[in-house]
């Protein structure tokens, strides 16, 4: 009974919940000799960890399932951070984030595998000011997969980000915007092209507006 948008609440969402955790670790520099003086973050190696649950399914509609993947995560860092306003030092940053990818209309209803349509998505991030130079982060945008007749593996994306700066590292604007159009070439299964233009606003908070043309290549092996 889905009308994909005003109708979505009708939808059946099908779902699968997945959770994944990565570890990394650096270790210190030999450890002091001042043994009377030594932290446990000096004795210990430091690591930075990312934690991500989410759920990946389909919606099912009158224009046939449309897959979709939705996560929430957090990070830590447990590296020692000098704050902004003070030089203090902060160990133990947070951070969390949450994404979403949606298709929305596909073109070969028949077809259960062929995945040509268009899709949205969104990501949202958000860090501790006090030692983190971009406080909040967010993208939105969407792509059509196979839009070209023939090239049914190729996608074009459209999509807007912005970093939102701290306001204790004293930069002229208050964020960062990047306007990005893309276009990723299946030029093998294991071989992508993607030429790609940005337009940055507001670079590093006090720079000039770009340009940027950039080409980048994904390998599978």
């Amino acid at each position: 009974c889905c009308d994909y948008g005003m109708s979505i609440l009708c939808c059946t969402l099908r779902h699968e919940v997945c959770c994944c955790l990565f570890f990394f670790f650096f270790f210190n520099d030999t450890a002091t000799t001042e043994i009377y003086t030594l932290s446990l973050h000096d004795a210990l190696p430091i690591f930075v960890c990312l934690l991500e649950t989410g759920i990946e399914g389909n919606l099912e509609s009158d224009n046939g399932d449309m897959a979709g993947a939705f996560g929430v995560g957090c990070w830590y860092d447990g590296c020692g951070k000098e704050r902004f306003n003070d030089g203090r030092i902060k160990r133990d940053d947070l951070g969390l984030y949450v994404n979403c990818d949606q298709m929305v209309y596909r073109e070969n209803v028949q077809d259960a595998d062929d995945q040509q349509g268009f899709g949205v998505f969104g990501r949202y991030g958000w860090a501790d000011s006090d030692v983190n130079e971009l406080s909040n982060f967010w993208s939105v945008g969407g792509q059509y997969k196979g839009l070209v007749a023939g090239r049914d593996d190729d996608v074009l994306g459209l999509g807007i980000a912005q970093g939102i700066f701290s306001n204790e590292i004293g930069v002229n604007e208050d964020s960062e915007s990047v306007l990005e159009l893309y276009y990723s070439v299946q030029v093998a299964g294991w071989l992508s092209v993607s030429p790609s233009m940005q337009y940055v606003s507001n670079p590093g908070g006090d720079g000039d507006d770009s340009l940027v043309l950039a080409v980048r290549v994904h390998v599978v092996l």
